[in-house]
């Protein structure tokens, strides 16, 4: 850790064997590195062997939270590079890794001038470690010591730290098997659980066989863990081990796949349904967890191996006096025809389009045959291939394009599993009629022509997959022919499917069904769904609502959106209904509080939104208020004009004081867009005790008082509030002679307020109360945004509590003066004055952020000083007014600076190698300075703040020298009219470079975006990704048709707080009536709405059939409340 705070030092090394604790060390250093907030990013990649260049960066990129637009491994490493060269702080761990490479290819850039980027690497190898560069940093961690080893066991075996009650003897031999396992943590986990339980005798065995292994070290691990493995009882859970061996190094393992190859091979003999294979294997995974064989996965319903595990796994399974499954990774046509294949009942195959199957393998044992290609080039699979394979029961191929399907499939009658993923199939399917055994058909995210006719001669399918499928044509009465089927798994109904749904009403035995429909006038209204018991049901929702990867072992979910109660009753949604987990109901018309009442007993997660005429949740007079909703964990209320209360009393002498506790289980609680709710929570009911996140949004008429003194108490750890317009206060700490001391909040780890127009407090706080009360100590991130009546943040007897505080930002609060109010001494309830020995305010703040401030003078009152010496990052930028005095060193950054260049009357223009900060100009000539255009054609980012006086950002004459733009800032320009002005503009005289990335923000006067744009010019903006603009209330639309157009490389659209928008694309030029539609955007663009009042549709008209949006554009629409328009329309407003 010393190391990682060093500036000087950017690349650490840990090595040391396998099974010594690296990775967990890594892992470790992670936990305290986002403890301690070192870092603004953390990036975590398993490199294994061979090395995946792709899925590396694809790791690293959900880290940061990117999507990679790229095809190759080059586009997709420049994009990477690009994203952490942008200034934040990034903390990359690059686990096990077997061989030099160069960082750049992965798209990490490092060396000189990186400091802001710091990589840890951890390898079994001194000289890979060395050669990445890690020549002085390189730590190997030893060995536990023979003690440390002891306590380790002792712990895992269950043996008492004390040692009392174990007879000398048994405790003897504990200690000796626990010295055999060579102080390798991995070895002592493994050992000490199969051990945990076990009789003398099992000991005396334990001591025998690991007495056996040779002295090398590396030789201890295998036989400590092939012990562990020995120790298994149940041959079920020793197969299923065995198979997790059949997957590359550090995958993440489907339990799925496990499931259905041990359902297939009659793995589980008491599962006479694939879904209890599904509880057999939960059971096994959670059986090898518990014996340290396994650990958990990043991803849900996966599981993985530790490489080590994986080896000895792979050595055990390979054994040929009990041959149970070989792994073919090269030379598969010499290897498959080797004579000692022909023995082993499992063949796992990964290889790529180079390689050569050969024309026929003689592998009469076969049962399970898995084939993976790493390549989408074409790998031939032969039509003679499986003639030899007569025992064969699953088949399992992977990225594998199909020229023809093998005749001789149909010859495998003892067949039960076919999985073809992502793979692409052309011509004739229809010998899958023969398999008349199969029960398991998997076409998840494969490409073919049409699902055959002969399909429907599976009467004896139980399962079939169409995750992702992409099926041109589907013969009528096919689905419906498959009267046995009781797994269903759809996703996102599309293309012929679409024109099927009716057939699907006929299946009758389904009993796991997940499906999601855009429009829901398609679902069979006749469909019965009794028989169902799993289940995730999605209706009128667009494609990314509620969706998952899969659902085959999640919560029964349904979302129904745009139905009415009777239509819902009626039809076969009675029945999820009554039994879902996950509840989300939307727009549905008729729905009122006696409906819900009837659904509440098994939900973990409700989410109502624009229902009218739900008006509370819980009635008291319903005599069960404390048993409602007894599951409930997460409740998110949106929308709801005429909802008034979560309690509904119906006078004041309804019996509250015998109701003290209801929702009692409920972890998050949301509430957005309520009109008509006054407070929270009913102040005679105490706050859930495990209630931890509470977001409340657009609620106009929330008390003055966000919460009163029923919260104060309540283990909450995480508080969004933003646009709520009445609040005055956002805590009430008015405790007044209390006879004890009162924690207050003690779990809150961080608090947002925005957006609250008439917040005074945060902390209210009377100081000639007597107030005795501890709290917030576990508080460490404050940010306070857009408050302009809050004149001071902290009084001075709750920023002493603040010890833990380590990030605290305050922005655009135009009234504040001081951070720590100067206020009188605040005594206790004894009348003794508080006194705290340290002078020093918020002693581990590491991150300080002040932003336009203009009435801020002071840090913290006279006496005290602001931050201690945790403070890396000090940002001051437009408080004008502020006294300097509070801290002085080099991390401070406060504008302006001696970098400027100063011009026109103390205005000045900030530039560096590459960005240009243009600050309070005053006149569109600032950039004919001489030494301010040396660093215009190569800046990358400018930024436009508070220039008051002028008319337009970017004239005709500026274009033409910004070269290399790629990120251009406007904000707090009062007069701007237009941000592009085109005018006088010679598009074949000057190259121009506009931006990739714009942001504008504030700008009240604003009406143009783009200003005399002649249509031949539109190019120059096609490199646009990324647009926001907030706070521009007199913008009405933001695109014209023939600008939309151009935009074809445009992911991210964010337009927020803008009262006057009416359209997002408006016509400027008439269409003709005989023309074709215009379609505008690109796919897979990913558009945010917000608090937009006015905004009435999306395109130039409210009737969308003359302009298309592209079909994968993601719209999400927020407190929009005249929109009527393609998206998800109040959808969760953690999207934005």
């Amino acid at each position: 850790m010393k190391v990682l705070k060093d500036k000087n030092e950017n690349m650490i090394g840990i090595c040391g064997m396998g099974g010594v604790g690296k990775t967990t060390m890594a892992k470790e250093i992670i936990i305290r590195v986002q403890q301690e907030k070192l870092f603004d990013d953390v990036v975590m990649a398993t490199i294994s062997k061979p090395r995946d260049t792709r899925k590396i960066q694809g790791d690293i990129a959900d880290c940061l939270g990117m999507k990679l637009n790229a095809e190759g491994t080059d586009g997709r490493a420049r994009e990477l590079s690009e994203k952490m060269k942008q200034g934040r702080r990034i903390f990359v761990v690059l686990d096990d890794i077997w061989e030099v490479f160069e960082l750049s290819d992965i798209g990490i850039p490092f060396g000189k001038g990186r400091t802001g980027c710091k990589i840890l690497l951890t390898s079994r190898s001194k000289e890979v470690v060395e050669g990445m560069g890690a020549t002085t940093n390189k730590f190997v961690p030893q060995v536990l010591t023979v003690e440390e080893a002891w306590s380790l066991f002792k712990e895992k075996a269950g043996i008492p730290r004390d040692e009392t009650g174990v007879p000398p003897n048994l405790l003897s031999k504990r200690r000796k098997v626990a010295k055999e396992c060579g102080g390798l943590p991995l070895a002592i986990v493994c050992v000490a659980a199969a051990l945990k339980g076990k009789g003398e005798y099992s000991w005396d065995y334990a001591l025998l066989q690991l007495r056996h292994s040779l002295v090398d070290v590396a030789k201890k691990v295998h036989m400590s863990l092939e012990f562990s493995y020995n120790q298994i009882a149940s041959e079920e859970v020793q197969r299923c081990f065995l198979l997790c061996s059949m997957y590359p190094e550090d995958f993440d393992i489907p339990l799925e796949d496990l499931a259905l190859y041990g359902f297939a091979m009659n793995f589980f003999k008491a599962a006479k349904k694939v879904d209890h294979a599904r509880v057999a294997t939960i059971s096994i995974i959670n059986t090898l967890k518990e014996c340290y064989l396994l650990m958990d996965s990043n991803r849900e319903e996966h599981v993985k191996m530790h490489d080590v595990i994986r080896d000895v796994a792979i050595s055990i399974a390979s054994n040929e006096e009990h041959p149970f499954m070989k792994r073919c990774d090269e030379a598969l046509e010499d290897q498959l025809n080797e004579e000692k294949y022909k023995s082993y009942p499992i063949i796992s195959v990964e290889c790529s389009s180079r390689h050569k199957l050969p024309s026929k393998l003689e592998l009469p044992k076969l049962s399970l045959f898995r084939l993976v290609n790493h390549d989408h080039e074409i790998l031939k699979i032969p039509d003679s291939f499986y003639q030899e394979m007569q025992n064969l029961k699953v088949i399992d191929l992977c990225n594998i394009i199909i020229d023809s399907f093998p005749v001789l499939l149909g010859c495998l009658s003892g067949l039960h599993a076919l999985s073809l993923k992502n793979c692409v199939v052309h011509g004739n399917m229809s010998i899958i009629g023969k398999m008349k055994s199969l029960e398991i058909l998997v076409f998840r995210g494969s490409t073919m022509e049409e699902l055959p006719i002969e399909m429907g001669q599976l009467t004896q399918l139980k399962l079939l997959d169409l995750y992702y499928c992409r099926i041109e044509r589907i013969p009528p009465g096919v689905l419906s022919s498959l009267s046995n089927l009781e797994e269903l798994y759809v996703g996102k109904v599309k293309g012929a499917l679409l024109e099927h749904m009716r057939e699907l009403s006929s299946l009758s035995n389904l009993e796991a069904l997940d499906i999601s429909l855009d429009c829901n006038e398609l679902w069979p209204m006749n469909w019965t769904l009794e028989s169902l018991k799993k289940f995730g049901i999605r209706i009128g929702f667009p494609r990314h609502v509620g969706s998952r990867r899969e659902w085959y072992m999640s919560p029964n979910a349904l979302y129904v959106k745009g139905i009415d109660v009777p239509n819902i009753m009626e039809s076969g949604l009675r029945m999820p209904l009554k039994n879902s987990k996950q509840l989300r109901l939307s727009s549905i018309r008729g729905l009122n509080n006696d409906f819900c009442e009837q659904y509440y007993e098994c939900l973990t997660k409700l989410e109502l939104r624009n229902c009218e005429n739900i008006e509370y949740l819980i009635n008291a007079a319903s005599g069960n208020s404390e048993t409602s909703f007894p599951m409930l964990k997460s409740l998110t209320l949106g929308n709801l004009k005429n909802f008034k209360q979560i309690y509904q009393v119906q006078s004041q002498k309804d019996s509250l004081s015998k109701v003290k506790v209801i929702l009692k289980d409920v972890e998050k609680l949301v509430l957005s867009s309520m009109d008509n709710l006054m407070e929270i929570w009913p102040k005679a009911f105490h706050v859930p005790l495990k209630l931890r996140r509470l977001r409340i949004e657009m609620c106009p008429l929330m008390n003055g008082v966000l919460l009163p003194f029923n919260w104060i108490q309540c283990g909450l750890k995480e508080i969004y509030v933003e646009d709520c317009q009445s609040v005055e206060d956002v805590f009430d700490l008015q405790i007044f002679g209390h006879p004890y001391s009162i924690v207050v909040l003690p779990m809150l780890d961080e608090l947002k307020v925005r957006h609250l127009p008439k917040l005074i407090h945060v902390w209210k706080i009377y100081t000639i109360s007597p107030v005795s009360f501890q709290g917030f100590q576990s508080l460490q991130s404050i940010e306070i945004k857009g408050c302009d009546n809050l004149r001071n943040l902290f009084p001075t007897y709750v920023a002493k509590l603040l010890q833990n505080l380590k990030k605290l930002i305050i922005e655009e609060c135009g009234a504040m003066e001081n951070i720590v109010a100067n206020e009188p001494e605040i005594h206790d309830h004894h009348g003794e004055g508080t006194s705290f020995s340290v002078p020093c305010l918020f002693p581990q703040l590491k991150f300080l952020f002040l932003f336009f401030l203009p009435k801020l003078r002071s840090l913290c009152p006279q006496g005290f000083t602001f931050a201690g010496t945790c403070l890396e990052s000090y940002h001051v930028l437009w408080c004008p007014n502020i006294e300097q005095h509070h801290y002085k060193n080099e991390k401070a950054t406060i504008l302006p600076g001696p970098t400027n260049i100063y011009l026109l009357n103390r205005k000045f223009v900030s530039c560096s190698n590459k960005e240009i900060l243009v600050d309070g100009m005053d006149q569109d000539t600032w950039y004919k300075d001489v030494e301010v255009q040396t660093y215009l054609g190569n800046a990358r980012f400018i930024y436009f703040l508070y220039c008051e006086r002028l008319l337009s950002i970017v004239s005709s004459n500026l274009m033409g020298r910004l070269h290399k733009l790629e990120v251009m800032l406007v904000g707090w320009c009062d007069s701007v009219e237009a941000i592009f002005d085109f005018e006088g503009f010679d598009h074949e005289e000057l190259p121009v470079s506009l931006p990739s990335e714009l942001d504008l923000v504030f700008l009240p006067k604003l009406i143009h975006i783009w200003k005399i744009v002649p249509q031949q010019n539109y190019y120059h903006f096609s490199r646009l990704t990324r647009l926001k603009v907030e706070s521009c209330d007199s913008l009405r639309y933001i695109f014209t048709i023939s600008m939309a157009k151009a935009l074809v490389t445009l992911s991210r659209l964010v337009i927020k707080r803008c009262k006057n928008i009416e359209k997002i694309v408006a016509t400027c030029e008439r269409q003709r009536e005989d023309e074709e539609p215009v379609q505008f955007f690109c796919a897979n663009c990913l558009v945010k709405l917000k608090c937009l009042p006015n905004l009435i549709c999306f395109g130039p008209e409210e009737d969308c059939s003359r302009f298309l949006i592209a079909e994968n554009l993601d719209i999400t629409v927020i407190f929009c409340r005249k929109y009527k328009g393609p998206g998800d329309i109040n959808g969760d407003i953690d999207d934005i």
